[in-house]
């Protein structure tokens, strides 16, 4: 009883160190996966065992990434294999010079959507090229300046070829899509409890367990899932499901197998006044004196076993005995 009340005070220990001091430095495991990035580790590190503990996950990606998945057009505008914001997914010029061109004819499958294009090398120099059948045809020239072009946006048919032409001294590069932007922003992504799980795998031993994440309502974007682990070693976390339209199955070990987060470690080291034995200690040794004692039984089973055959055959040889004297005196008397 004594040990058990301990091992509770020290699990409420940890809950309240997790909850006054989140926000201090974990060895957790970082990484990015596809459009996403995974933070993943125990949600209180050090890691004992015996005590209660969760596996924490904390996911972020690009805050247009889910309309991005949800709208089912991958930036196309109709046209799910085009991605127009791609860079140079339509065109690409090379450098031009001073009076050098560059043109691109608009093909039939482009009709009734808009391309986004910059220059390279000026990433302020923007256009559009809106494509329909009420648009202009033939040859469209576009002058390109030192910061701007001439006309910026402009209306075509499938079939009109675009011309541009470097009226400036500086080079430019006249590229379809979006310019690739120089900052990476992610923000939490949230919702995601019904569409990811996670296991929890004890490496030593192969057993593992699926356990469901949960959201923090405070702090969107985190997920738990409580367990309390109760063998040390080396552990696995695998991440799998799916975020939004995109299939994730990620597994993340623990640092003994090389990777960013803790092992989980006996609680030894933390105990005071009295170090205590483990409930996996206690329940080995158990298992230990069980087995010897089932073998002494079935050793002392063995034994009776053989005491009986011993009673009997010695039971029938004084009988076997008794009749050969009886016979042999009936046969010395005759």
């Amino acid at each position: 009883m004594k040990h058990i009340k301990t091992l509770f005070v020290l699990s409420c220990a940890a809950m309240f160190f997790s909850l006054t001091a989140f926000d201090n430095v974990s060895a957790h495991g970082g990484r990015d996966v596809k459009d996403f990035n995974f933070v993943i580790g125990f949600e209180n590190e050090p890691a004992y065992e015996g005590i209660i503990n969760a596996i924490e996950v904390k996911i972020t990606g690009k805050p247009s990434l889910k309309d991005n998945h949800d709208d089912g057009h991958n930036h196309s505008h109709g046209h799910s294999d085009i991605d127009v914001e791609a860079h140079g997914a339509i065109f690409a010029s090379e450098l031009l010079s001073a009076g050098e061109k560059f043109s691109t004819t608009i093909s039939q499958e482009l009709n009734n959507i808009e391309i986004p294009y910059h220059d390279h090398m000026n990433h302020d120099i923007t256009g559009t090229i809106q494509i329909s059948d009420e648009g202009v045809s033939g040859q469209v020239k576009v002058m390109i300046h030192e910061t701007s072009l001439m006309p910026s946006d402009i209306s075509v048919q499938p079939g009109a070829t675009i011309i541009w032409t470097n009226y400036s001294k500086g080079q430019h590069a006249i590229t379809s899509g979006i310019m690739p932007s120089t900052t990476d922003t992610k923000e939490p992504i949230s919702g995601l409890s019904e569409t990811l799980k996670t296991e929890l795998i004890h490496v030593s031993t192969q057993s593992s367990v699926i356990l469901n994440l949960n959201e923090d309502s405070d702090m969107p974007g985190r997920y738990t899932s409580p367990f309390i682990p109760t063998s040390p070693g080396i552990y696995e976390i695998r991440i799998y499901g799916t975020i939004y339209s995109t299939a994730i199955d990620e597994t993340f070990i623990s640092m003994g197998g090389g990777g960013d987060f803790d092992d989980i470690v006996s609680p030894t080291a933390i105990q005071f006044p009295k170090k205590l034995t483990s409930d996996r200690e206690i329940t080995g040794a158990i298992s230990e004196a069980t087995e010897v004692s089932q073998s002494a039984l079935l050793l002392a089973n063995r034994f009776n076993t053989w005491i009986i055959i011993s009673i009997i055959v010695g039971g029938v040889g004084i009988v076997v005995s008794c009749v050969s004297l009886g016979l042999q005196f009936r046969k010395n008397n005759s």
